[in-house]
């Protein structure tokens, strides 16, 4: 999509809409702060409910705009930096600014959706191992204690206005793709991908939603 149907200052709306349909559905997409410009996320309005999907993105206005009171709310919940530290292998450094500048860590996640408090929260983009899965539930309880999804592949939400009901395809949990190598965890790093959005996009982030670093990151 292009950067100017998302701009505020410009003459088109921040929000492209879409024509509602003869099923009385509605997309929306809004932008999403991920390393540059371009990124969205959406709300699908149908039949009186509402399901708003996040993109990979910091916590941001527009987002806490449009999924507010929404009946199912979608939005990546990263790893910790500690975590990205021990599974990739990165500094301190680089994993927090992949896991907190570009992406939003579990105690954000909580942040916003106590902020939004949908009738269903869904965290995903983490990996599914117990370990991490738990560690990752108890820092988003941290900040939120409404009803909560960890999500899964292929995991289904039935949703009516009286009940939301949670369940999964079953499949094969225990199939995962292979892990990189060693030579490419501990490969050298470019600097950050910063400096390629615009200003207006920033300043659509939400301050003080994730978490400071907790080791020096100059």
């Amino acid at each position: 999509m292009p950067a100017e149907k998302l701009n505020p200052t410009s003459s088109t709306s921040p929000r492209q809409r879409s024509s509602t349909t003869r099923t009385g559905s509605r997309l929306p997409a809004f932008p999403a702060i991920h390393i540059r410009d371009g990124s969205v996320s959406y709300r699908l309005d149908w039949n009186g409910l509402s399901f708003v999907f996040g993109g990979d993105s910091v916590p941001n206005k527009w987002f806490a705009k449009e999924a507010k009171g929404a009946d199912v709310v979608v939005h990546e919940c990263f790893f910790t930096p500690e975590q990205w530290m021990a599974i990739a292998g990165f500094p301190y450094k680089e994993a927090y600014w992949v896991t907190t500048l570009i992406h939003t860590p579990p105690e954000g996640f909580g942040k916003l959706m106590s902020m939004v408090e949908p009738r269903m929260a869904v965290a995903y983009h983490y990996w599914n191992h117990r370990d991490v899965e738990l560690e990752i539930f108890e820092k988003v309880r941290k900040t939120y204690d409404g009803p909560l999804t960890m999500s899964d592949d292929l995991t289904v939400l039935n949703v009516t206005k009286d009940h939301i009901e949670v369940r999964e395809v079953t499949f094969n949990h225990e199939s995962w793709p292979m892990g990189t190598s060693k030579e490419w965890d501990t490969a050298p790093r470019s600097e950050p991908a910063t400096g390629l959005s615009s200003d207006w996009l920033l300043e659509g982030k939400l301050e003080d939603m994730n978490p400071p670093p907790t080791q020096p990151v100059e």
